[in-house]
């Protein structure tokens, strides 16, 4: 630093000898000398662990621990080395995303992180509590969009006890097999749906390769069935759980839970009026 500002800390020795016991100035010109009168030169000298100290402060970023992060828009689904904690948490993200009035949209990679999605998606929803309703599609990625990942799009579809007005015990359901091929199943299901208006459609959940595979294939089946639906557009889904099994509830096609509720209120107006 120019002007003539000399500063000495206790590991440089004063002029007589004796070390600062603090940092002290020292006008000088050289030799310890007052400057003359009008004189503006001035020199500053620091130790030179704090001229390094000085340099880093000057080039380092401001602190960001205490900055609000920027929420990503996007729930990815954890991949195969992920346990049934990570599951339940992003089951709760899921939930809590979508209590705020917005869709939460989980994103996944891979058939493990796909098979995650749709477990999780099962723990979203439970007895006693609102039921959780999704659509899947597949997603383009990279800059040439020759990669494709999943996307499940969430909302709160309305209460549980509206979900089970459906009389799904007495729907044929389709079972996922080890082998079962991910198109055979989406065609199978846009089919059932078509026949009978819903369709239910449930596979063996366990945490090994196998039920990796099988409830990866239902993930990636349901993200296949708009292209065999009348309509094109993907069904609305609920998945709920049983003891080692997830079941995924598929509404008509366009249907919605809250169309239920519709229906439900004019069955009873009709049956007021009579």
């Amino acid at each position: 630093v120019s002007s003539g500002l000399a500063c000495g800390a206790s590991s440089r020795p004063h002029a007589e000898g004796r070390p600062c016991s603090h940092w002290e100035v020292l006008w000088s010109r050289g030799g310890g000398r007052l400057p003359s009168r009008g004189s503006r030169s001035m020199s500053l000298w620091l130790p030179p662990g704090a001229q390094r100290g000085f340099a880093a402060a000057n080039s380092a970023p401001p602190p960001t621990s205490n900055r609000p992060q920027p929420r990503s828009d996007i729930l990815w689904s954890p991949g195969g080395s992920s346990s049934v904690v990570d599951m339940r948490q992003l089951a709760r993200a899921i939930r809590t995303r979508a209590s705020e009035g917005v869709p939460a949209v989980v994103g996944a990679r891979g058939p493990a992180s796909a098979a995650n999605a749709l477990r999780a998606m099962s723990w979203a929803t439970a007895a006693g509590q609102d039921a959780l309703q999704f659509t899947a599609r597949w997603h383009q990625e990279g800059d040439d969009g020759s990669e494709h990942a999943l996307r499940l799009h969430a909302e709160i579809g309305g209460s549980y006890g509206l979900f089970r007005t459906v009389s799904w015990d007495t729907t044929p359901q389709l079972v996922v097999a080890t082998d079962t091929q991910v198109a055979a199943l989406a065609r199978a299901l846009a089919n059932e749906q078509r026949k009978r208006g819903r369709c239910v459609v449930r596979t063996i959940d366990t945490l090994d390769p196998r039920g990796q595979a099988r409830v990866g294939t239902l993930a990636k089946a349901l993200s296949s069935m708009h292209r065999y639906t009348k309509s094109g557009a993907a069904p609305w889904c609920v998945a709920t759980r049983m003891p080692n099994c997830i079941v995924v509830h598929l509404l008509g096609d366009g249907e919605r839970l809250q169309d239920l509720e519709s229906q439900q209120r004019t069955d009873i107006q009709r049956a007021q009026s009579v």
